[in-house]
């Protein structure tokens, strides 16, 4: 499969940048980025890593940067249809080629990615391919969800053989102080060693925290998840997260951790997220979806 993946490449953007790690583990070097993303592959040198947004952890540095990826010739392609899908990464920010592209190929073979914190989207474009919002406020038949992700590779491979020493991890969303993680593996390691993660709505609901917090076998503590939109975060595993909070109040009222009620809700939110919560699962969602249509 040929996938044309547009987008800035100026600077990270984790909606769109999570799905081209997706759709490049998926699809392998079909899947053609324009403008490059230098910051996606192992080439990018590390000492700038630590300037990128995020410092550059979880999803920035891991992709091979084959030799083999044609970026030439990019307009006459898409005039021959020689790409299978084209997806923009972030409409709002590029629409390099657009014009081209939907005078070329019909809806069913067009993505837009609308990764904004906001619920606005550009209207012109909801018929003229398939448009998935990150923050997706109400039901709109031409709009499908779409949510952050996190690579399979970042997660432990087994939270029974984790050792936890804190009730709560360090890093705390509200208190910017706590910011003070370097090194990848640091800022995972008080993940793993405690049972729960606080984590919070900010500019929007979706947050790679979320996910980061869950791959390192630790359950989010998401006070005001009951309030985010169902179509928001759409397949984030909300029960077993309010299960686990209800956990966590209850052991601070009374100081009784239920370990077993903890372990089992814990173990399913994990696994869950192995199978729908990472960059390639929700990679082959947005594929599936374009599919499905043509099915």
């Amino acid at each position: 499969m040929n996938i044309l993946f547009i987008s800035s490449g100026l600077m990270p953007d984790y909606q769109c940048d999570s799905l081209f790690h997706g759709l490049r583990e998926v699809f392998g070097n079909g899947v053609v980025d324009i403008n490059k993303v230098e910051y996606m592959y192992k080439t990018f040198p590390l000492s700038e890593k630590p300037n990128l947004y995020g410092k550059g952890f979880t999803l920035y540095g891991l992709l091979e940067d084959e030799s083999d990826i044609d970026r030439s010739d990019i307009e006459s392609k898409i005039k021959h249809r020689f790409f299978d899908f084209i997806v923009y990464g972030s409409i709002h920010r590029c629409q390099t080629y657009v014009e081209t592209v939907l005078d070329i190929y019909p809806p069913e073979n067009i993505v837009f990615i609308d990764g904004e914190d906001d619920g606005k989207v550009i209207n012109l474009l909801l018929n003229r391919g398939f448009y998935f919002k990150r923050e997706l406020q109400a039901e709109n038949r031409f709009i499908l969800p779409i949510h952050f992700s996190v690579p399979k590779d970042k997660f432990i491979n087994d939270i029974y053989e984790l050792e936890k020493l804190s009730f709560r991890s360090h890093c705390d969303p509200r208190d910017r102080s706590t910011y003070i993680y370097e090194k990848e593996e640091d800022y995972y390691q008080q993940y793993q060693e405690s049972f729960f993660g606080f984590t919070t709505k900010k500019a929007g609901w979706d947050c790679l925290r979320h996910y980061e917090i869950i791959a390192q076998g630790c359950a989010p503590y998401f006070p005001d998840l009951l309030d985010c939109p169902y179509l928001t975060m759409h397949r984030f595993p909300r029960l077993e997260t309010i299960r686990l909070m209800e956990i966590a109040d209850y052991c601070v009222q009374n100081e009784y951790l239920d370990m077993e009620g903890y372990l089992s809700n814990l173990e399913y939110l994990f696994n869950y997220a192995k199978k729908y919560l990472t960059t390639a699962a929700v990679a082959s969602y947005v594929i599936e979806q374009l599919k499905s249509y043509s099915n």
